[in-house]
């Protein structure tokens, strides 16, 4: 014999309000249901637990030792479930989050640092790497992801749009001249970011509207990391074209400047990403709202 809880759940509301008709609106059921339940609770059991008229009801003593037998249990199951409805709505636990190498190590760890302060409940992994991570088989959360999706399974909420942009020192430029077109790049000293292909192709592609360039440069400083190409900058050495987020401080501060504004990379989107779920966590919820509110000021 197995007694369904759901059914004793209906027939102790039933004997603590004192009336299926209150039962059906606490339960928020209509009271036939209420109804066909005790009395399949009764065929379970093989006793009448409650004699029913027109206008009363009659708890029997079979229904008063199931009652007083079965409270405490009802009281432990809705305290179990208060218990993990609160877990549930907390902003707790862990959350792994991937980003491309650059971007994570000079956006996104200044911001989780700051968000751990503010949640001290939430803790973080942070994988910074240009290698787009399954995030299913890699248990990652939250993905941070450049440029056009492959992968239609996952939700994506786009944060805006991105390129790389030319900058300098404004040290450099009060030496070398400033620059009114991309054909006079070729004049100066340009500090070559080598990524992937870019290795062996010192051209720099950019666009303004429906105009572009492809400008032969001859780099005078070669590198595989924004954030050396951008400390070469920084330190005077030439022009870098580099992704806008990770310069745009420098640039408010007069650090590095602006050089040819209306020239840029190509525009790539920019997404945060999660696997798909039902239930989305409140941790995970939490961190992405987070990002996108944080990061709308670099996409």
């Amino acid at each position: 014999m197995a007694i369904d809880l759901n059914q004793l759940r209906v027939f102790v509301t039933v004997v603590e309000t004192g009336a299926m008709t209150r039962a059906a609106k606490a339960l928020k059921m209509p009271i036939s249901r209420v109804s066909r339940t005790i009395s399949r609770l009764e065929a379970t059991l093989g006793a009448t637990l409650i004699t029913r008229t027109t206008r009363t009801m009659q708890v029997s003593d079979a229904g008063k030792r199931l009652h007083q037998t079965s409270l405490p249990l009802m009281r432990r199951l809705a305290a179990i479930e208060q218990e993990f409805a609160a877990a549930e709505g907390a902003v707790a636990g862990h959350v792994r989050i991937t980003a491309p190498e650059d971007i994570g190590s000079s956006l996104l760890a200044p911001l989780l640092a700051d968000l751990s302060t503010a949640q001290p409940a939430l803790t973080f992994e942070l994988i910074c790497t240009d290698e787009r991570l399954d995030l299913v088989q890699s248990g990652i959360d939250v993905a941070l992801r450049m440029g056009k999706l492959t992968d239609s399974t996952l939700k994506a909420k786009n944060i805006g749009s991105t390129n790389k942009i030319c900058v300098a020192a404004p040290g450099y430029l009060h030496r070398s001249g400033n620059l009114r077109d991309p054909s006079e790049l070729k004049q100066h000293s340009c500090i070559q970011l080598a990524l992937g292909s870019e290795v062996s192709k010192p051209v720099w592609d950019l666009y303004s509207g429906r105009l572009s360039s492809s400008c032969t440069i001859s780099p005078r400083l070669t590198c595989n990391h924004t954030s050396a190409a951008i400390t070469f900058a920084l330190a005077q050495r030439g022009i870098a074209l580099v992704p806008r987020p990770m310069v745009i401080d420098h640039i408010k501060t007069g650090a590095l400047t602006h050089v040819l504004p209306q020239w840029t990379g190509k525009v790539i989107p920019v997404h945060l990403i999660h696997p798909a779920q039902r239930v989305i966590p409140p941790r995970v919820r939490a961190v992405i709202a987070y990002l996108e509110e944080s990061l709308c000021q670099y996409f």
